[in-house]
């Protein structure tokens, strides 16, 4: 009971809703209906804040997502991550993983899925009497542009971001939230364009105190360029890295 009472705060690492309490992820910050703390943690929780206690769960087996799949006679899947964990698909379930390159049309099913009507992006006719002489992409479509599972792996560049990260969490400051995020363009992007990017770190804040936890501000920016050489966006990027209040 004092564990639910100082440890765990309302609004942090749980909220109240339809009468239960419901877990919030702590790296994550989504809610995780039907889940449960055990050791009666839980229940200590809800007695706290004056909902219905429900009983203990009991967990009677437990098995890894590797061991359940592997009970399948067949394993297939399409996924946009899946070239990055290839050594481990092979490892475990015994399958190759084959790329897909994007194309053409993912221009129009982005302004399809963003409800963007302008004819620049997907009406060719149209396209050839402006300035720019054909078809180009929303400026937003850079990072779908050079979606990292398609490069080989000796072009993925340095990330010092994840980096900088990485050496929170092992500090104990490992909560992560993004906070700010700006476009700068300067050349259009047109189908058929491959793009890459670099990634600089730009600042890191002094330890701040905020509503969800005591950490700093990490900014990094992110630099596409197409193939030619040429700069097509600039992209600041902060998050937040902190130590959850209450932990």
């Amino acid at each position: 009971m004092v564990k639910a009472y100082w440890l765990f705060q309302k609004d942090v690492n749980y909220v109240i809703k339809d009468g239960q309490v419901v877990i919030v992820d702590e790296f994550t910050g989504r809610m995780m209906p039907g889940r449960r703390w055990s050791d009666g943690l839980h229940q200590a929780i809800e007695a706290k804040e004056g909902v219905k206690i429900a009983e203990e769960y009991q967990t009677l087996a437990t098995i890894t997502f590797q061991n359940y799949f592997r009970m399948y006679r067949k394993i297939a899947g399409m996924t946009g991550t899946a070239d990055t964990e290839a050594p481990e698909f092979q490892k475990i379930y015994k399958l190759e993983v084959a790329v897909i390159p994007t194309n053409k049309p993912m221009i129009r099913h982005w302004c399809e899925a963003m409800e963007d009507g302008n004819p620049v992006y997907t009406d060719e006719k149209y396209a050839r009497t402006t300035k720019y002489g054909g078809i180009i992409a929303p400026p937003q479509m850079a990072q779908a542009y050079c979606i990292p599972v398609l490069w080989p792996k000796k072009e993925l560049p340095p990330d010092p971001l994840a980096k900088s990260c990485n050496m929170m969490d092992k500090a104990g400051y490992f909560g992560v939230v993004a906070t700010t995020t700006t476009h700068e363009y300067f050349k259009p992007m047109k189908p058929g364009d491959r793009l890459n990017y670099t990634i600089k770190l730009i600042k890191v804040s002094d330890e701040k105190t905020t509503r969800m936890g005591t950490g700093c501000f990490i900014t990094a920016e992110y630099t596409y360029k197409n193939q030619d050489g040429e700069v097509v966006c600039k992209q600041p990027f902060t998050v937040m890295k902190f130590k959850p209040t209450g932990s």
